[in-house]
């Protein structure tokens, strides 16, 4: 019977310590890594916001790709359909250039040159919608603020600290002698 109650308390004291040594374990994997965190985020503020608006400048450079190959497709019809039709270039030479041929056979529209550029330009800022740029995050452009970056870092490192003394390992009494 008394070997039975020491097993017993022996049994319960390797389990209490299962038990502590699991709620070290979560306090420390807790605390480690939002310290860390904290540290890499304050230490590669820079590198993100260059990666942002990297990502920022390839969306515009995109679009602007899409459009001068818009611009390339019309440019090939129109010399396409000025092979096929030599007699094109003499209907579209007097709009192209501004020039004004009085040919008693032909209706010109009563438009001049002027009206004709105002409406190629309405007509291009039609078509140039710009592309949806995803904006920096809020909490990069926080972090990049000197006073809170420095503030961030030395709390991450607090945190890693307190990880490590409070959450590492322990000596029992054993172990000691």
């Amino acid at each position: 019977m008394l070997y039975n109650l020491a097993y017993a308390q022996e049994t319960r004291h390797q389990d209490l310590l299962l038990m502590q040594n699991a709620i070290r374990l979560v306090g420390f994997t807790v605390l480690f890594g939002v310290g860390m965190s904290a540290l890499a985020i304050s230490i590669l503020c820079d590198d993100l916001t260059v990666y942002y608006k990297n990502k920022q400048d390839l969306i515009l450079a995109e679009h602007e790709l899409d459009n001068l190959r818009v611009l390339i497709a019309t440019h090939d019809s129109l010399l396409t359909q000025l092979e096929n039709d030599p007699n094109m270039l003499k209907r579209i030479a007097p709009a192209v250039l501004g020039t004004v041929e009085e040919d008693p056979n032909v209706i010109y529209p009563g438009a001049d040159v002027d009206e004709y550029i105002t409406a190629k330009l309405a007509l291009r800022e039609h078509n140039n919608t710009e592309p949806e740029i995803p904006p920096m995050p809020t909490w990069l452009t926080r972090c990049r603020d000197p006073r809170r970056r420095a503030g961030l870092f030395f709390s991450g490192a607090i945190l890693v600290l307190i990880s490590f003394t409070c959450f590492g390992l322990t000596h029992t009494r054993d172990a000691r002698s």
